[in-house]
């Protein structure tokens, strides 16, 4: 027989305030000011291998601020959306609403019209960096703490544990954040002290 997890905390939405910055803090820093239009710039690009981190401070920004143009996976978009997003940057740049973009790779490696990828390399352009796995295990903690939870780990060896199940997935670590091991960790919904 196999337990099966019951959802029954609703999902966590993205905001500034949840984001494992780690080493891209200076990145969440610029889109805090977009979003609250604290800012000259009104153009920033995120790009970075998936899981770390793009959407998820793309969703946090139009949270803070439905008036930005936001505008995600940019390498995926067809001819009529590219040509929307290459007169919203030229529109932010003349005042308008900012404009805030995400894609897999930096600018000048895109497969775009080139003057869109030309218009997204003007604003700031960052690199978001994977997040280091202390900082991915205090996350994890918070969550934990935040629904009353204590955990423990067994395993002496943790980094590397958590390294191979949780972090080295291939798959976003955020959402497996939110999912611990049962093999690696124990729940103590007592609060019992590490």
């Amino acid at each position: 027989m196999q337990q099966l997890p019951l959802a029954i905390s609703p999902p966590i939405e993205p905001q500034f305030a949840n984001f494992i910055a780690g080493p891209n803090a200076e990145a969440l820093a610029r889109v805090r000011e977009l979003a609250a239009g604290a800012t000259r710039e009104r153009i920033v690009y995120l790009w970075g291998a998936p899981g770390c981190g793009r959407t998820h401070l793309l969703l946090a920004a139009a949270r803070a601020n439905p008036a930005l143009v936001i505008a995600d996976d940019v390498d995926t978009l067809d001819a009529a959306h590219q040509q929307g997003l290459f007169v919203a940057i030229n529109e932010a740049r003349e005042g308008g609403p900012g404009v805030l973009a995400a894609g897999a790779k930096p600018p000048a490696q895109l497969h775009l019209r080139d003057d869109l990828r030309t218009r997204l390399a003007w604003g700031l352009v960052y690199e978001l960096l994977p997040v280091a796995d202390e900082d991915k295990a205090r996350h994890l903690k918070s969550l934990a703490a935040a629904r009353g939870l204590t955990w423990r780990v067994y395993s002496p060896c943790w980094k590397s544990l958590i390294g191979t199940h949780l972090f080295v997935s291939g798959r976003s670590p955020c959402p497996s954040l939110k999912r611990p091991s049962p093999t690696i960790f124990r729940v103590d919904s007592n609060r019992v002290a590490e």
